[in-house]
């Protein structure tokens, strides 16, 4: 299949000041890359991060994957809506609709709920059946089993590694730490986290 991959934008009409300032002091989501680090090679998949570089709706896509935070759902909406308008497969997944799957439902043929890891996979093998379930419910991997992110094609003075995931706590007003992604923490083996830094092509990081 030809896949997609979609982070939408934090300000999708953001002016150019905006956008330089936006790439020089963000770092970009390695959600994207554990996703295609997560898919197996037969499959033809590209990365688009709308902060750094707009999408194009002319692409002969099998399926389109957005992921997305409560921040960015009226966007990942938008794009979702205008992908399925020209009859293209979309999947919504991330923080926001993990926690409202009905609502994004409205925009998406499915809803990943929870962590991709767990359900990835079995997604795409129903996707070449056109056989697409309307929720994919994921319960929170361990440490071992998170994906590590093939490398970021986006320049950034600064990368995000993940050495853990989840939160001790949980804050009645977070909802991360509430859902089920965030309500377990896990930590990768540090070995991983380790190499992961060592490979990065920049020398400031910050840990996700």
């Amino acid at each position: 299949m030809k896949i997609l991959l979609v982070m939408p934008a934090i300000k999708p009409n953001a002016s150019l000041y905006e956008k330089l300032l936006l790439k020089l002091t963000m770092w970009s989501s390695i959600t994207l890359q554990q996703l295609y680090a997560l898919t197996d090679d037969e499959h033809e998949v590209k990365i688009i991060d709308e902060n750094y570089e707009k999408i194009r709706y002319d692409g002969n896509y099998d399926l389109v994957a957005i992921s997305t935070f409560t921040s960015t759902a009226f966007r990942a909406y938008e794009i979702a809506d205008r992908f399925r308008g020209k009859g293209i497969k979309v999947v919504l997944g991330g923080y926001h609709p993990t926690a409202l799957p009905e609502e994004a439902k409205q925009h998406a043929d499915a809803v990943v709920i929870g962590e991709a890891e767990g359900v990835w996979q079995t997604l795409l093998e129903d996707a070449e059946k056109d056989d697409l379930k309307p929720f994919y419910i994921s319960n929170p991997v361990s440490g071992e089993e998170i994906i590590s992110p093939v490398e970021n094609k986006y320049f950034s003075i600064v990368k995000g590694v993940e050495a853990t995931r989840g939160c001790i706590n949980r804050c009645n007003f977070c909802a991360i730490s509430n859902s089920l992604i965030g309500c377990k923490f896990r930590k990768k083996p540090i070995e991983r986290v380790i190499k992961e830094i060592e490979n990065l092509k920049c020398k400031s990081f910050v840990f996700l």
